[in-house]
């Protein structure tokens, strides 16, 4: 109880040195700028806009002691050199090519962590904490794991209400991360997060750490979303401000050289964590951080430790780049991905049967002996339209002269179609004999009424046409009413309707579909007052708790977004069911993504209902959350 009190009422002051000449956005944000112009370093590293007003008062700006190399990592703390980050940009601030050193990505590390303090954490200093008594004797609805039991036990030093947060992230928001794990005891983000956490409070001695933070932040998000009890939500905002705070003060001074490289993985893993977290803002700043991040994670990479001898540090890096890919795949899709260039799209994705992260992938779980990806949902070939499609949408304008980068597409989307995990159409399992699924994860299928379906075909061959849908609309610019268009969300919403039930009471169809036409629905929060509960009446009993349902949500948003039928209570009724799934996330899986996705759903549809001419592009907004917070 007094951890979680102390990190509201005891921030540690610093006193902060400052450029008399800097730019504004330096300024705000509190840390120096170098002065260049049109743009400096700081602004160019981080993608922010760069101005220069009058001249104002000084502000004092804290200085940071970073080691020169990593021989002086060795060295005790009283012989570590005090760097301070406002030197000329000649000194202070690396060049992106050749060799990385420690020194660079500690540089990066320290302006991130500043940066998200700054930009994020405002809005929550004027949180109060009054009671959280009541918080600490709640339980978690979930199966006991024997697992846990040594967690906690190596997490003795925690205190009670801190640990029950830290099992709610085990058990619950764990599967935010992978949807498709079997078990919390078999999610391996779990074995390497709580592996980070424990190794870093047992060297240090200590009780905490931004990343611990970062994770008992998420649990507590996770219990507000379900339970709707704003207490929670106040200790989520606690924990999440000091994860912040942790991590701006975290490479102040330096540990010895054998501590550095953990705390690096740490701070990757952990500014994933709170990206992840932070996109559901409205606000843009996580776009920023993702891409220092990416910053963080390819220099680290180039270091060369995804060939140590330490198990836990490469499996580590391999979490990361397969986390940190499949945000990028995302975003891409509404025009915030941070990949800058060919090179850095096969760096980050290299992730399929035949990358150099295979072997380590297949021993993690997170990839099958046929090339399946479960942490991202596609196959190799999938992956490999990913990568392209990628290449193509990134270039403005798009030219494809002789439709060569068409051709390309059009094969690999033929070959993704043509895999299959299991012997399946459009998700439905054409095999009879159920000794087939024995040796399979119980995650890969579900069985409703006589039926077995291939939870993995379905993601695939979802996101294989969500990724085409892209390709069309942002490369060749094709109209949402072209055939090419309309075949190819056809074809999603054919593999996702098994997980729906025909019950669906047309009038009730008509009413709510007149309401999102006439704009008194336009939020989730519209729905709750209107007493709408599509979920039981829609989804399939096997999904209507399951965590991987979350797999489908950037392919149905973009299936509703473009979907449209001459049959237009056929397309109502299509329409609700994308209500119902959505409902689902938030109401069942605490996704808060679930409610942008909606609003952003019933602003297109009340567009197509009054026949406004419609923007192909972009096809989602880049100011709503992401499908993944």
């Amino acid at each position: 109880m007094e951890q979680l009190l102390d990190m509201a009422e005891h921030p540690i002051k610093k006193k902060r040195k400052y450029s008399r000449y800097g730019c504004l956005e330096c300024k705000r944000r509190k840390v120096k700028c170098d002065e260049s112009k049109p743009i400096c370093w700081q602004c160019s590293h981080l993608g922010k806009t760069c101005e220069y007003g009058k001249n104002e008062k000084r502000i004092e700006f804290r200085e940071v002691k970073i080691p020169k190399d990593r021989e002086s990592c060795a060295k005790s703390d009283t012989e570590k050199p005090s760097v301070n980050i406002e030197s000329e940009r000649e000194s202070d601030a690396p060049a992106l090519e050749g060799e990385p050193d420690l020194n660079s990505i500690l540089m990066d590390a320290t302006l991130l962590a500043n940066d998200m303090l700054t930009s994020v954490i405002d809005p929550l200093l004027s949180e109060e904490v009054k009671s959280l008594n009541s918080l600490i004797d709640f339980t978690v609805d979930s199966p006991h794991y024997d697992k846990w039991s040594g967690i906690s036990t190596a997490l003795h030093m925690v205190g009670e209400g801190e640990l029950s947060y830290l099992k709610l992230f085990y058990e619950k928001a764990s599967y935010w991360l992978i949807p498709l794990a079997d078990s919390p005891e078999e999610n391996i983000c779990n074995d390497i997060l709580f592996h980070q956490i424990i190794t870093t409070n047992t060297s240090e001695n200590c009780s905490t750490s931004y990343l611990q933070s970062a994770m008992a932040s998420l649990g507590a998000k996770y219990q507000f979303n379900i339970t709707k009890e704003e207490a929670h939500n106040i200790v989520r905002k606690n924990f999440l401000r000091k994860a912040f705070k942790q991590l701006n003060q975290a490479f102040e001074t330096f540990p010895r050289d054998s501590l550095i490289a953990l705390k690096i993985e740490s701070l990757i893993l952990c500014v994933l964590l709170l990206t992840l977290d932070t996109s559901s803002f409205k606000s843009n700043e996580w776009k920023m951080h993702l891409g220092g991040a990416k910053d963080l994670f390819l220099k680290y990479q180039r270091m060369g430790f995804q060939d140590s001898d330490d198990e836990m540090r490469v499996k580590s890096l391999a979490l990361a780049r397969s986390w940190f890919s499949a945000i990028e795949a995302v975003a891409f899709v509404t025009q915030t991905g941070t990949l800058a260039s060919d090179d850095e799209i096969e760096e980050i994705y290299c992730l399929g049967a035949y990358g150099r992260y295979s072997s380590v992938l297949k021993d993690m779980g997170l990839l099958t002996e046929n090339g399946y990806n479960l942490f991202l949902g596609y196959s190799t070939e999938a992956l490999s339209l990913l990568k392209e499609t990628m290449k193509c949408v990134r270039k403005i304008p798009f030219v494809d002269e002789y439709n060569d980068k068409f051709l390309l597409i059009s094969t690999l989307v033929q070959a993704s179609r043509d895999y299959h995990y299991i012997p399946h159409e459009f998700g439905l399992v054409n095999i009879e004999d159920d000794t087939i699924f024995q040796d399979q994860p119980r995650s890969s299928y579900v069985v409703h009424q006589g039926n077995t379906y291939s939870i993995y075909d379905s993601i695939q061959q979802a996101h294989v046409d969500a990724v085409f849908l892209v390709f069309l609309l942002r490369g060749f610019q094709v109209s949402v009413n072209s055939p090419f268009i309309q075949n190819s969300s056809s074809r999603i919403w054919k593999v996702l309707s098994w997980m729906y039930q025909d019950k669906i009471d047309p009038h009730l169809v008509k009413k709510i579909m007149e309401k999102v036409e006439a704009g008194e629905i336009s939020t989730f929060g519209d729905l709750k007052l209107n007493g709408i509960d599509l979920c039981s009446q829609c989804l399939i009993p096997p999904m209507k708790t399951n965590f991987r349902a979350m797999m489908f949500q950037t392919a149905t948003i973009l299936c509703g977004l473009t979907l449209r039928h001459d049959d237009v209570d056929q397309l109502q009724i299509t329409r609700c069911k994308i209500i119902a799934y959505f409902q689902h996330l938030v109401e069942f899986l605490g996704a808060e993504s679930g409610k942008a996705s909606l609003e952003l759903l019933f602003k297109r549809w009340r567009k197509m209902g009054t026949e406004i001419e419609l923007k192909i592009d972009p096809v989602m907004d880049a100011s709503h959350a992401l499908p993944f917070s």
